[in-house]
């Protein structure tokens, strides 16, 4: 006799969470105080960007290659924002 089994699929989403994401990303960038250009303000994906973003690009490491890849040239200055100055 044959043990009893279970299958389980899902083809669709069960929980949205991409706003989630979106507010981890925001906070670790602002944790880090992380700024792009010798800016002074830190990096903060609004709902619109990051709705816009996340339907180009799928998968966390790939946002990020992504948007700093694509990101103005300046993006190669990129640093930590501390007190109104820079440090890398």
């Amino acid at each position: 006799m044959l043990p009893a089994t279970e299958e389980w699929r899902c083809a669709g989403v069960i929980v949205e969470s991409e706003d989630l994401h979106r507010e981890a990303y925001n906070a670790a960038f602002a944790h880090f105080k992380a700024c792009i250009g010798g800016k002074q303000d830190v990096i903060d994906w609004s709902e619109d960007f990051y709705d816009d973003l996340q339907n180009k690009v799928g998968g966390g490491k790939a946002k990020m290659r992504w948007y700093f890849g694509t990101a103005p040239s300046y993006w190669l200055a990129w640093s930590y924002c501390i007190a109104g100055q820079t440090a890398r």
